[in-house]
Order: structure tokens, then C-alpha cells, then sequence
């Protein structure tokens, strides 16, 4: 795939993917590396012991996203409303093709990510605790290290219920008095992201 492949200035080949979704994969994969020991399969990465639990993770966090999106709609609407809602959205977008055709992939895990996200960003709002702090600079540093692009779903936490000029004045404040937590939110980002930073710095790749 050489689109994800790049040449260092040392030229040697390095990937341009950040490490997140390899945090995504790593249970199913050490448990992919369990059966295939135990059934003396390739220790490679690639057989079918791998791909299997490697499949079946990503319907995994595909399940786990639509629960955790039940509990938030649930906050708002009744029980029809959001049945009808998952099932639109797993069934009438694309969420279905890439659950079931090709989980490899990101889009399956950003969905728990988003789910994830959007939930902790409700659950902060009402009351900031410490571990919804943790959580939401966990869940933010892994959506951004799965792929960089997806930084811009930190404007949703920045614009919950923001619905005028005086709103957004009025969250600025909001953070500034709970300065302490977005800090921490911040720190927590940045440690996920130091692994990669090191990767990036390190001699063999770059050397700078």
C-alpha cells in the first residue's frame, strides 16, 4: 500500500499512519496470537487465528458503540426514538458495509470512538468529575492518533449547547473556571501521543 508508506530523510520506509488503531486491535490481536499458539498457526500477524479475532473486534466495538449511543439518546428521547435511530444508523448508512465487510478498517472504530466521546462530553457538561476529564482526554488522544483528521470532533465539545454569541461567551467562561480539567484533558492527549512523537524523533526514522 504505498499510499501509507512514506521515505525518511535517512531514506528508510516508515508509516505515515499514527499508532491508533493499533491500540484498537491490540486486545483481539494478543488474543488472535493465544489461538494461534495454542493451535500452532503462523505467528505472523496474518493467519486466520488473527484475522479472526481481528474481525470480530471491530463488530465488537461496533455493538459496544451502539449500546453506549442508546444510554445517550436515551437521555433525550423515548424508546421508539432511538430504537428507530439505531437501526437508521447502523442499517441505513455506511456503518453496516464496514461492520460486517471491512472492519479493517477505521470507520468501525471511530464509531465507538464518537459514541464514546459524545457521551462523556454530555456526562462532563452536567457535572465535571475528574474521570470524565481522564476519559475524555483518552477517548480524544486515541481518535486523533486513529486518524489526525478527526481532531475536529473537539469542536463538539467546545459548541455543546452553544446557540448564540452570549452561549459561546458564556462557555468561554464555563472553561475558564474549570480551567484545571481541560489541562488535564490536554496533558492526557499528550502523553498518548508522546509514543509517536518518540517514533517520529527516533534515530532509524528520522533523527529529528
Amino acid at each position: 500500500f504505498p499510499v501509507t508508506i512514506a521515505v525518511g530523510p535517512k531514506g528508510t520506509h516508515l508509516p505515515k499512519t499514527t499508532y491508533g488503531m493499533s491500540i484498537l486491535y491490540s486486545p483481539f490481536f494478543v488474543l488472535g496470537y493465544k489461538i494461534a499458539y495454542n493451535q500452532k498457526s503462523p505467528l505472523n500477524g496474518f493467519s486466520e487465528p488473527f484475522a479472526t479475532c481481528n474481525y470480530w473486534g471491530g463488530v465488537f466495538y461496533v455493538m459496544l458503540g451502539l449500546v453506549i449511543l442508546r444510554n445517550f439518546l436515551k437521555n433525550f428521547f423515548n424508546e421508539i426514538v432511538t430504537t428507530l435511530t439505531l437501526i437508521i444508523v447502523f442499517f441505513g448508512t455506511m456503518l453496516f458495509y464496514y461492520t460486517l465487510c471491512v472492519n479493517e478498517m477505521s470507520h468501525s472504530y471511530l464509531f465507538f470512538l464518537f459514541t464514546a466521546f459524545l457521551s462523556l462530553t454530555h456526562k462532563w457538561h452536567q457535572q465535571q468529575k475528574i474521570i470524565y476529564s481522564l476519559l475524555l482526554g483518552i477517548v480524544f488522544g486515541i481518535i486523533s492518533l486513529a486518524r489526525p483528521t478527526e481532531v475536529l470532533i473537539v469542536l463538539f465539545f467546545i459548541f455543546w449547547n452553544v446557540k448564540s454569541i452570549n452561549d459561546f461567551k458564556s462557555k468561554l467562561k464555563f472553561f475558564v473556571s474549570n480551567c484545571i480539567h481541560i489541562i488535564l484533558m490536554v496533558i492526557v492527549c499528550v502523553l498518548l501521543w508522546l509514543p509517536q512523537f518518540i517514533f517520529w524523533k527516533n534515530y532509524i526514522v528520522t533523527g529529528k
